[in-house]
């Protein structure tokens, strides 16, 4: 059950902050192609203390071998950019989310976690994070990291880094971009989760945000998938931009 549990806690807390997934209707119209379009990868101010945005999540899960539906969630972030601080002796730019939790029961859990980023924008490099969720504290250590683009075309792809967590998992993420039509793109953060023991795949989640080309967020949704528990477990989560 604790494997399970801060496996859940890794994952769900940072479907909200980092480059979360599409909702609504993205299909490319005729005649309008972004292919020749440059991207900005985060929005403007994205770095800059009191930075803040607002999402409201709805998410369901369900069982991958019959469809089944198990849960529903809620959630409503709140991300708020902090003031340069310090995390694992790097100086960082920490972005905070915090928001709590509905499950179908009626029951909730407050939930946050602080993303941190290296200062410069032309060797931007995630280092790591820290989640509170059930009462449980994950973080997250860079192994190795790669500088995160400034801007990005269409098809472009790359290495985020590895990490280690405090429950011996490792952390892969990378991204990639690809067009949404109407001068918007689709980019797509994808983390996998794999046993400090035997490098089996624990959770798989892409995150895609709706972006325009200063990259703002236009929405966010999410497809989380759970491996090696009593049943492959299923998560679609998604998010409408309300600041």
């Amino acid at each position: 059950m604790m494997k399970y549990t801060h496996i859940v806690l890794i994952v769900l807390m940072t479907v909200f902050n980092v480059i979360g997934c599409s909702s609504g209707d993205n299909t490319d119209t005729q005649g309008s192609s972004t292919s020749s379009l440059e991207f900005k990868f985060f929005p403007p101010g994205f770095f800059v203390a009191g930075y803040r945005e607002e999402f409201n999540f709805t998410g369901i899960r369900q069982r991958t071998d019959t469809n089944e539906q198990t849960d529903t969630f809620t959630n409503t972030s709140v991300i708020v950019t902090q003031p340069e601080g310090v995390y694992n002796l790097t100086s960082v730019i920490p972005i905070l989310d915090i928001g709590e939790i509905g499950f179908s029961n009626n029951t909730t859990t407050p939930v946050s976690a602080t993303q941190n980023y290296t200062l410069f924008s032309n060797d931007r490099r995630y280092i790591g994070d820290t989640v509170i969720l059930f009462g449980i504290t994950t973080t997250t250590t860079a192994t190795s990291t790669s500088p995160i683009p400034e801007t990005v075309n269409i098809d472009d792809s790359g290495n985020v880094g590895r990490y280690l967590d405090n429950f011996g998992q490792i952390i892969l993420i990378t991204w990639d971009i690809k067009d949404a039509g109407n001068d918007q793109a689709e980019l797509t953060w994808t983390t996998r989760i794999h046993s400090g023991v035997d490098n089996s795949l624990l959770v798989e989640r892409e995150d895609i945000s709706i972006i325009d080309v200063n990259g703002n967020r236009l929405s966010k949704s999410s497809r989380i998938e759970f491996f090696n528990v009593e049943q492959n477990i299923l998560d679609n989560w998604v998010g409408v931009k309300v600041l």
